[in-house]
């Protein structure tokens, strides 16, 4: 007798072939469907935030993982904040040692103290002795007045390793840095009443026969006579400019205290480097003045770069 499931048999072998290809179209719909959705967006990654990114030149709010090579600085202020006049500013740079022109700036308003911020390691291959300076000036103008605070750091160098500084700005009588009255310039800390600020008159030529390149850096230093090798005042020229008739004065003052209203009697410098570096190198070209009263000097003094170092 025939068996009657011999005769299902093939209907289930049909049906069972059927499912499992509705089932594939299933899967490969879902397939296309998930690749052709839009991407979830990621979260978006911590930083730490900085005051007023006024940053240039190299410098940039402290992120949560500094670069590598990079100068971390924080700075505070030890006086109340909030009794700091509303144009003050907090200037924060990094300089070679014994230079005035920055490498890297950031500007922030100074009631955003404390902060914290970093330098990138230079990408022109700087391998000298830097400082990280910042300046709080109550008039809001990076050039340094006097009344100024500053705190500058030891000398350091960018290198493979992060590193990190602590600058704190000392607080001034009276709750922040002493500007002088509306539409006049602040007297200077080391002159006498009375004093005005002093202007040294001096002309820089090359010695003849000397051939140096236009873009060698020459700079012209007062230094007082007083054992202290700091200079009271710097100008950076270039020997395309020379020769060149320049006055220093407080304005181009290094260092909050020493400015030449205050020196009495200097000695003026005149330097030309192949390196660029303030410290005198071999091969550079050098002439200096001998010791000079300050309130004497009425005609340009003459300095000629014609003695090789």
């Amino acid at each position: 007798m025939e068996n009657p499931a011999d005769n299902e048999r093939p209907s289930y072998r049909v049906r069972n072939v059927v499912l499992a290809l509705v089932a594939a179209v299933a899967i490969v719909a879902a397939i296309v469907r998930v690749m052709q959705s839009p991407p979830v967006p990621s979260a978006p990654q911590p930083t730490a935030t900085s005051a007023n990114a006024g940053a240039s030149d190299g410098a940039q709010p402290l992120p949560a993982a500094p670069a590598v090579g990079s100068i971390e600085v924080s700075v505070a202020y030890a006086g109340a904040v909030a009794a700091l006049p509303q144009t003050a500013k907090l200037f924060v740079f990094v300089r070679p040692v014994g230079e005035r022109i920055p490498l890297g700036a950031h500007s922030y308003d100074a009631r955003e103290l404390p902060l914290a911020l970093a330098f990138s390691k230079p990408t022109d291959g700087v391998d000298r002795e830097v400082e990280i300076v910042a300046r709080l000036s109550s008039s809001g103008s990076v050039t340094l007045q006097p009344g100024d605070v500053e705190a500058v750091s030891p000398p350091l160098r960018f290198g493979e390793a992060s590193q990190r500084v602590a600058l704190t700005l000392a607080a001034v009588a009276g709750g922040g840095p002493v500007a002088g009255a509306p539409g006049q310039s602040p007297a200077s800390p080391n002159a006498s009443a009375g004093t005005a600020d002093v202007r040294v008159p001096v002309h820089v030529e090359l010695g003849a026969g000397v051939s140096l390149a236009p873009t060698t850096v020459v700079y012209v230093i007062a230094r007082a006579n007083d054992g202290n090798p700091m200079p009271v005042a710097v100008k950076r020229l270039s020997v395309a400019d020379l020769p060149a008739d320049v006055a220093l004065s407080d304005a181009d003052a290094m260092t909050v205290g020493r400015s030449l209203s205050g020196a009495g009697r200097i000695e003026l410098v005149a330097r030309a480097t192949r390196s660029g570096d303030v410290k005198a190198m071999p091969g550079d070209f050098e002439t200096r003045s001998g010791t000079l009263d300050v309130a004497a000097i009425k005609a340009p003094v003459v300095l000629v770069l014609d003695r090789p170092l």
